[in-house]
């Protein structure tokens, strides 16, 4: 604002909304471009994807689904799911079935109609949850389709390896 340097711009911070650029305007973030899925939230955007016309965005503790088909004035907020957020950026990937992340309830798939917990009684809920934390990330091989759910990021690389073709599990020590 005001046409200075950027020394002189003034910052501010917006941590439940989402700011996007005009086509081929990129790194452009006019002020009046931005979606609020659910203002006055105290949790903040950790991650966000898209899939098909979705915008899959990841708070610490719900996930927002946005609807983008169309013009921008009428993109909404589609559905808002409690405790489907997740705690590192990198814990959301996107494969060819669609996006996965891990978080302390489980390693999910969303295929652009609906969401299914991969790990779900495939995994008990106290090994699942000792092996998830906030430096937790997903590693993805699309290859073999396999996602690697990593322990932390910066001290154990444990993981669990999931096979999205068959739906199976192993624990990688």
């Amino acid at each position: 604002e005001g046409g200075g340097d950027k020394s002189e711009a003034s910052v501010k911070h917006f941590g439940d909304r989402i700011m996007y650029s005009m086509p081929n305007r990129f790194d452009t973030f006019p002020s009046h471009n931005f979606v609020e899925a659910a203002k006055g939230e105290f949790d903040e955007y950790v991650a966000i994807d898209s899939f098909a016309d979705r915008l899959v965005a990841f708070k610490k503790y719900i996930l927002d689904i946005i609807n983008i088909a169309g013009d921008d004035k009428n993109w909404f907020l589609e559905d808002s799911k409690k405790y489907q957020g997740v705690l590192h950026p990198e814990a959301v990937k996107k494969t060819q079935y669609g996006l996965v992340w891990a978080n302390a309830q489980g390693l999910f798939l969303y295929n652009g109609q609906n969401i299914k917990n991969l790990s779900e009684n495939l995994i008990s809920d106290s090994d699942w949850l000792g092996h998830i934390n906030s430096d937790s990330i997903i590693i993805y091989d699309e290859q073999e389709a396999m996602v690697f759910v990593i322990e932390s990021a910066s001290t154990c690389g444990d993981a669990y390896m999931c096979d999205l073709k068959t739906n199976t599990f192993t624990f990688l020590k």
